[in-house]
């Protein structure tokens, strides 16, 4: 039987600032990133987020390079979101991402957190939500 791999919360942010995501094919999109992961076979949690970022919630066995398989799915994201979305507001991903080792008795929480990133972002910003992850002062 395989190991157990590490509960990530992910985050990746736009390159531009603008409505980079546009609302009408970001589920679309945030179901093409979960299935990137899934096919690399990294259970995925949850998938949501904003016009600026989205929240990835995934298993990654062990025995996976982490960095590598984050920077192949970005790049590969990149391309599926010429086929999805306007491509003169989305210019990419930054080059780094938040990443956080999520507590597997603490699963239920950030699931609830990340299918929440609606109503969430009608009350902060992605810069408030941002910070409030920089300073771990989210929980």
């Amino acid at each position: 039987m395989e190991a157990l791999g590490n509960i990530y919360h992910l985050i990746f942010q736009t390159r531009d600032f603008g409505v980079a995501i546009p609302p009408l094919h970001r589920d679309e999109f945030f179901d093409a990133i979960a299935l990137l992961f899934s096919n690399r076979h990294c259970p995925v949690y949850a998938v949501r987020g904003d016009m600026h970022h989205v929240h990835i919630l995934t298993e990654i066995p062990l025995r996976k390079n982490v960095k590598k398989l984050i920077e192949k799915i970005k790049n590969i994201s990149c391309f599926r979101a010429a086929g999805i979305l306007d491509m003169e507001r989305f210019g990419g991903w930054l080059k780094c991402c938040l990443s956080f080792i999520v507590e597997r008795d603490r699963l239920p929480f950030w699931v609830d957190y990340i299918e929440q990133q609606d109503t969430i972002h009608s009350k902060m910003s992605w810069m408030q939500e941002k910070r409030q992850f920089m300073n771990y002062n989210l929980f």
